[in-house]
């Protein structure tokens, strides 16, 4: 169980740490489109590192894999929206709201008993995330909302994923999270009011680097070690880890460079 912990806290470091490389490539992609080129890269990926177990492919874990998939296209697009019209900082903290939803969700959903040491650490991160998201530390804007939603997303994902994730199939359920993202993200893409994505070196290295660390490496992870503890250990993991990274890069001056190896 302890390496579960260490590993979806690394995950989640890998997560947040991408928050400023995404705002560089929307420079020079739309969001949509972004999500579209990062989760095809990362399905393919994906799909040549485990092959043939990736189409292990059953009905239920069709079923099961889409409907995640359809939770992490719209936990990406509101997020990646959201980065387009807030900072990275504070899309960092306010993707944290996961940490008090998950465990209602759970509850809600699928009766999961909560232990009353998880809900106090619930309280207190949900504390933290409302002294950082006060009036006086500038009140909600456009993008703050759309990250709001992003978490709630989130917070329904992190729940069927420890309801539903399976050491026997969670190299199929991965790789159908990754290509029905990519396909959502994709037909979505002709809805935005200006859909583009640059073939820079910016853009793609930004595409690819998310793609393979932030995507498919994560999101496996993700199905591999989160049912090993409760949906709300892993919300106060995830949350926790974000507000870290948030801090972080509000307080520390982030330039990158692509263009230096």
């Amino acid at each position: 169980m302890a390496s579960a912990y260490i590993i979806l806290l690394l995950v989640t470091v890998v997560w947040g740490t991408t928050f400023p490389l995404v705002q560089k490539v929307l420079d020079h992609a739309s969001p949509f489109a972004f999500v579209a080129v990062r989760f095809s890269l990362a399905a393919i990926f994906f799909a040549l590192i485990t092959w043939p177990r990736a189409l292990k492919i059953t009905r239920e874990r069709l079923f099961k894999g889409v409907v995640l998939g359809a939770f992490l296209w719209g936990g990406y697009i509101f997020q990646t929206v959201g980065l387009k019209h807030t900072t990275a900082a504070r899309s960092g903290f306010i993707t944290g709201m996961l940490v008090p939803l998950t465990p209602v969700f759970a509850w809600l959903l699928f009766r999961t008993r909560i232990s009353l040491r998880l809900w106090m650490a619930v309280l207190l991160a949900f504390g933290g995330l409302w002294i950082m998201s006060r009036p006086e530390a500038g009140g909600l804007n456009f993008g703050d909302m759309m990250t709001l939603i992003c978490a709630v997303i989130f917070a329904l994902h992190i729940v069927f994923v420890s309801h539903w994730a399976k050491p026997e199939n969670e190299i199929p359920l991965t790789w159908l999270q990754l290509a029905t993202c990519a396909i959502l993200a994709t037909l979505a893409t002709p809805l935005e009011s200006n859909p583009h994505f640059e073939l820079a070196f910016e853009s793609l290295g930004g595409a690819v680097l998310a793609a393979i660390f932030a995507s498919a490496l994560a999101i496996w992870a993700q199905l591999r070690y989160q049912p090993r503890i409760s949906p709300a250990a892993a919300a106060v993991i995830y949350g926790a880890a974000l507000i870290i990274c948030g801090m972080i890069l509000s307080s520390v001056p982030v330039k990158i460079n692509l263009d230096k190896t």
